[in-house]
């Protein structure tokens, strides 16, 4: 259930933590304003990047692909480039080992999981203990009150492993979950565009939803920074985005389609980094 190249699971099934991993989605890494983007559309997030002492963000992140279905199933398996997902998923998911570690495994999503495009990222999502996909009371279903219902378990007793995978930055970039990006976010970057550096409006309403997801994440965020030490949030997209065109286009687009940020919060925030920088080449 392990490549031969895996001697050991780096979990520390001692530590009574929980862990958020939330999933990003066609989110570039040069829209960021805590790496390129000179607009700030992450305010929070730049912010915890000069303030917050368990704060990290990581450099030169790229994605496995272009595509969710790839990504999500290279990104949390133990598979490598060489395997051949239409054959099936061969190793156990990280979510297994989370498991077997003593984590209550929770997949939180507001993407569609049963589509032809998501078979590979449906068969991770399944190997949680369990999967939320909408809301208890049938109100409307969204990133927000996604987010909303993952602090919810993240406070329950037993140690939970979540994922919270957001709409994120799908096109249309005006709407996401079926509503309107929230005005306060448009604003917040239209009011930081100049007449001597104009943008078009994909890019405005892209950078207006990183600006959304920047405060999304603030919530979990905050929460992680004061409760149980041992606690860990860890966010990076699936893929990027050619803004205006989409991903997985050919050619390939590398700096675009495959750059992401990588930020993580928690005390454990520090050792995290120090263990990605043990497989850099």
């Amino acid at each position: 259930s392990l490549p031969s190249h895996i001697n050991r699971l780096p979990i520390l099934s001692e530590d009574d933590g929980d862990i958020i991993l939330i999933l990003g989605e066609s989110s570039r890494r040069q829209s960021y304003s805590i790496y390129d983007e000179t607009i700030n559309s992450s305010p929070n997030l730049k912010r915890r990047l000069t303030e917050s002492e368990h704060f990290h963000r990581i450099n030169n992140v790229f994605s496995p692909a272009p595509n969710t279905r790839e990504s999500v199933a290279r990104s949390l398996t133990f598979a490598t480039s060489n395997t051949f997902l239409h054959d099936g998923l061969p190793y156990k998911t990280l979510l297994g080992s989370m498991s077997e570690a003593g984590y209550e495994t929770v997949w939180i999503t507001t993407q569609d999981l049963y589509t032809r495009w998501d078979t590979f990222s449906a068969k991770v999502a399944n190997s949680a203990d369990k999967i939320i996909h909408k809301s208890d009371d049938g109100t409307i279903w969204t990133d927000k009150t996604a987010a909303e219902r993952a602090l919810k378990v993240l406070k329950k007793p037993q140690k939970s492993f979540v994922v919270l995978h957001l709409w994120g930055e799908h096109s249309d970039y005006r709407i996401r979950n079926g509503k309107p990006i929230p005005q306060n976010s448009i604003d917040a970057i239209s009011q930081q565009v100049t007449k001597e550096q104009p943008i078009n409006s994909d890019k405005l309403h892209y950078l207006a939803s990183i600006h959304h997801t920047d405060m999304i994440l603030e919530s979990i965020l905050s929460y992680v920074e004061k409760s149980n030490p041992d606690d860990l949030a860890i966010y990076f997209p699936d893929h990027g985005e050619v803004i205006g065109k989409g991903h997985g286009l050919i050619p390939i687009r590398l700096e675009s389609e495959l750059a992401i940020p990588f930020v993580s919060q928690g005390n454990k925030s520090k050792e995290l980094s120090r263990e990605i920088s043990k497989f850099r080449d």
